[in-house]
C-alpha cells in the first residue's frame, strides 16, 4: 500500500474516531444541563406591592444560575414563548385539561406570593417585637409532560425588635420593613431553590487530590459553604428510554463522601470521610 493510501486511511479513520466521540451517547449526557424558565410570580399577598413577584422570581433565578446542572432561560425569552402560546401567568396550562409543551425546555417553576404581612407582639413594657412573614406556593412543572414534580408552601419570618415611648411613639427600631420584608422573602427563596436542586442535584468534577484532601471545581458562586457533605460518584452505562431513543441518565455509583473545609470563589477543598483510596480528578460530585 502506498504511503498516500495510508495516509487517507489514517485520516478517514481520525475522522471516524471524532464522529464517536461527538454522537456517543456518553459524549451527550455529560454535557447536557437541564433548561429550566421562571415565571414572575403572582402577588396573592396583602401587600400591594406589583413589583415584589418580579423580585422573586429574580432571586430565584439568581440562585438557581449557581447550579451548573441548570441552564436558566433568559426572562425575556420565557415570556416571548408565553406570549406565542398565549398563555396566562400560570404557564402552563390554556384550560382544566390542556397543557402546552415547551420545546426546548425542561422544567417550568411557577409561584405566587400567598402571605406578606407583620404581626407586632408586646414583649414587655416598652419594648416590641414584629414578626414579618412571605409565604410562597410554589410548583415546578414538568415542560415535556406537564407532570408537576412537586408542589408546595415555603415560609420565611423575620424579627425586629422596637422601643416605644409611653405615648407609643418609636425611639428605636431595629431594621426598615421594606429590608425585613426582602429578607423574609429572600429566606422563602432559598428553601424553594433547595427542593429545585433536588431535582437536579449541583454537580461539578474532581480536579485535584492529595491525601484525604479533595480539590473540586465548584466554589462560593455555586453556593458552596465549609461544612457542606458532597458525594464522590462515577457514571456508568447510559440509560437510553427504549421508545424515544431520549437520554435519560446515567448508572451512578457512590464511592466517597467528603465534608467542605475551605471555600474559594471557584473552587472548594473537601476532607474525605473514610478511605480516599482509588480517589482521582475527573471523578464527579454532587450535593449531598
Amino acid at each position: 500500500m502506498s504511503k498516500r493510501h495510508i495516509s487517507a486511511v489514517l485520516i478517514g479513520f481520525f475522522l471516524f474516531s471524532c464522529l464517536i466521540g461527538v454522537f456517543s451517547p456518553s459524549t451527550v449526557w455529560a454535557g447536557e444541563k437541564k433548561r429550566i424558565g421562571v415565571v414572575d410570580f403572582e402577588n396573592a399577598s396583602q401587600v400591594s406591592d406589583r413589583a415584589m413577584g418580579r423580585g422573586i422570581c429574580d432571586s430565584l433565578v439568581n440562585e438557581l444560575v449557581k447550579n451548573k446542572s441548570y441552564l436558566v432561560i433568559e426572562r425575556e425569552q420565557l415570556a416571548q414563548m408565553m406570549r406565542e402560546k398565549r398563555l396566562g401567568i400560570d404557564g402552563f396550562s390554556t384550560g382544566p385539561s390542556q397543557y402546552v409543551k415547551f420545546e426546548g425546555l425542561d422544567y417550568l417553576v411557577v409561584g405566587k406570593i400567598v402571605e406578606a404581612g407583620a404581626q407586632q407582639v408586646n414583649l414587655f413594657g416598652l419594648a416590641t417585637q414584629t414578626q414579618v412573614k412571605v409565604v410562597l406556593s410554589v410548583r415546578m412543572i414538568d415542560a415535556n409532560s406537564g407532570n408537576i414534580l412537586w408542589a408546595e408552601q415555603a415560609d420565611g419570618t423575620v424579627s425586629m425588635g422596637s422601643l416605644n415611648t409611653d405615648n407609643g411613639r418609636t425611639i428605636f427600631a431595629q431594621g426598615q420593613s421594606n429590608s425585613v420584608f426582602s429578607e423574609a422573602a429572600r429566606k422563602a427563596v432559598a428553601k424553594v431553590v433547595d427542593k429545585i436542586n433536588q431535582v437536579n442535584p449541583l454537580e461539578g468534577f474532581v480536579v485535584q487530590t492529595s491525601g484525604k484532601k479533595i480539590y473540586i471545581d465548584l466554589g462560593r458562586e455555586q453556593g458552596v459553604q465549609p461544612g457542606q457533605s458532597y458525594v464522590i460518584f462515577r457514571e456508568g452505562k447510559v440509560i437510553i428510554h427504549p421508545v424515544t431513543g431520549r437520554i435519560l441518565g446515567a448508572e451512578k455509583y457512590d464511592i466517597a463522601t467528603i465534608k467542605i473545609v475551605s471555600v474559594e470563589n471557584d473552587m472548594a477543598i473537601g476532607e474525605v470521610q473514610g478511605s480516599a483510596f482509588g480517589l482521582q480528578a475527573g471523578d464527579k460530585v454532587r450535593k449531598n
